[in-house]
């Protein structure tokens, strides 16, 4: 059991990447503005109207890539 366990922790856990990802990419399609951290915690509003724009499961601004599951829907 423990074995099974062990082997479907990183699907869970890609899964729920890719769920966040998904939820904060069509938030910022509906115009919603996003709080985001990148890799060395810088914070960042991300929204369409700042100028960014959706790749894959990025937010991308000038040489800016930001993972589009590190954000939070700001109200």
């Amino acid at each position: 059991v423990l074995l099974v366990l062990v082997f479907l922790i990183p699907f869970v856990e890609s899964y729920s990447l890719s769920h966040d990802a998904q939820f904060n990419m069509n938030a910022m399609k509906e115009n919603k503005k996003l709080i985001c951290e990148n890799a060395d915690t810088n914070t960042y509003q991300i929204s369409k109207a700042n100028g960014w724009k959706v790749e894959k499961n990025y937010f991308l601004k000038d040489s800016l890539m930001i993972r589009a599951d590190k954000c939070e829907v700001q109200d």
